[in-house]
């Protein structure tokens, strides 16, 4: 299925770059359209297990259209991110120590949380975010267990997480 998504993407990358800009221009985003483009491909390749031939087309649309319509999905929130660190800081070298930094402080607030964790909240929790099984899908596949439960196992960690980020001092 990759060769066939390699062979959609090589057919139809400028058509899909022409309309991720009109798209990014509508939806008012500051991200490039060809690293959205890029990120869909990526997700296509990931799920080329569940598609057909056929389906390529309207997952990679979709994905895109998902992509720039939602504030907080994973394209706009780097993309926001990167801008709200340029805007204050003039100079790579601060930007590498400022993301360093901040990078250090969340990996030692996600460790602290974890410590606050039940076991078996501990085990859902470094699957969800060492693993990056982040779908109510995968995390069932991967318990063997069925999406509901899956859905209410991820949700109950990720108030936990809000709750424990709201009463944290330090931040």
């Amino acid at each position: 299925m990759k060769a066939e998504i390699d062979n959609w993407f090589s057919d139809n990358y400028y058509n899909v770059l022409e309309i991720t800009t009109a798209w990014v221009y509508k939806y008012g985003r500051t991200v490039e359209p060809d690293v959205v483009v890029s990120n869909c491909y990526l997700y296509l390749v990931k799920r080329s297990e569940d598609m057909t031939k056929d389906d390529i087309p309207k997952w990679a649309f979709s994905y895109i259209n998902t992509e720039l319509t939602y504030s907080k999905s994973v394209t706009n929130y780097a993309s926001d991110k990167l801008n709200r660190k340029h805007e204050d800081i003039d100079t790579i070298p601060y930007i590498i120590c400022d993301d360093f930094t901040d990078e250090i402080d969340f990996k030692i607030l996600l460790n602290d949380f974890r410590t606050t964790l039940s076991r078996v909240d501990q085990i859902i929790w470094d699957v969800y975010v060492e693993k990056g099984v982040t779908t109510k899908r995968d995390l069932a596949k991967h318990f063997n267990i069925d999406d509901t439960s899956a859905w209410l196992y991820m949700n109950e960690i990720k108030t936990k997480f809000k709750e424990y980020v709201e009463t944290e001092e330090r931040l």
